[in-house]
């Protein structure tokens, strides 16, 4: 290996510059048997040639197959991305996207996840608790359970510091696009009032006081009915 490093070109001066080292340029220089030894790996080949160095996997040019299947390796790589892109703290992660482990070598572990970066990040640090909702794109399917719309509205609400059930009357769509409750949004036909009333629908609510009601709410006499009495109430 170390007359290899003097034949390579550029030549190997550093031990980083072993990252760079493609398969072709050890066949070319009569290594096709000894990479046979190390699974056809680069990478494998040079950890055993230079056990001393302290060896980041996913920086060569092949990551060797199954390396993304060990949680110990994606463990590494995320303390490793972490410093790359300067995340001090847990917050930091909901800023992450599919563009920044693609420019850092990590491509093969958000292939991992679905090509999801938030199921990479709580899966990754799964004891920390993660708000998933506030990650730039969310799982697939991830609105279609009523725990987690329950768990984004509660959260909502002390954002907006209500403090009572009627004050989700007051609610609209900017409040949940500003939010990060786009997605849960749409699920119900961009109406805020039906996301409410469906996720806590233990509670008698009055549609109409709602800033807008579903397009077709009007078309119910029985609504019509039950609005009517209840202004003659008020009056």
């Amino acid at each position: 290996m170390n007359t290899l490093a003097q034949t390579l070109r550029p030549k190997i001066t550093h031990w980083e510059d072993w990252y760079h080292v493609k398969k072709r340029q050890i066949n070319q220089h009569g290594g096709r048997d000894l990479l046979k030894k190390h699974r056809n790996s680069t990478a494998y080949l040079i950890l055993a040639a230079f056990p001393q160095y302290p060896w980041q996997l996913w920086r060569f040019e092949n990551v060797p197959k199954g390396h993304w299947e060990n949680t110990e390796q994606q463990w590494k790589y995320m303390e490793w991305l972490k410093i790359q892109l300067k995340f001090h703290h847990q917050e930091d992660w909901y800023k992450i996207n599919a563009a920044h482990f693609r420019q850092n070598r990590g491509r093969g572990l958000l292939e991992k996840y679905d090509w999801s970066p938030s199921k990479v990040v709580t899966s990754v640090y799964s004891d920390n608790k993660w708000q998933i909702w506030r990650f730039d794109n969310v799982p697939k399917g991830y609105w279609d359970h009523k725990d987690n719309q329950l768990e984004y509205l509660n959260w909502l609400k002390e954002i907006l510091n209500f403090q009572s059930d009627d004050d989700w009357y007051k609610i609209n769509a900017i409040n949940f696009k500003e939010h990060k409750g786009s997605g849960l949004l749409e699920r119900y036909d961009t109406s805020p009032a039906k996301v409410v009333m469906s996720v806590y629908s233990q509670y008698s609510w009055q549609p109409w006081r709602f800033d807008t009601v579903h397009k077709v709410y009007w078309d119910d006499r029985a609504h019509q009915l039950q609005y009517m009495n209840w202004l003659r109430e008020k009056t």
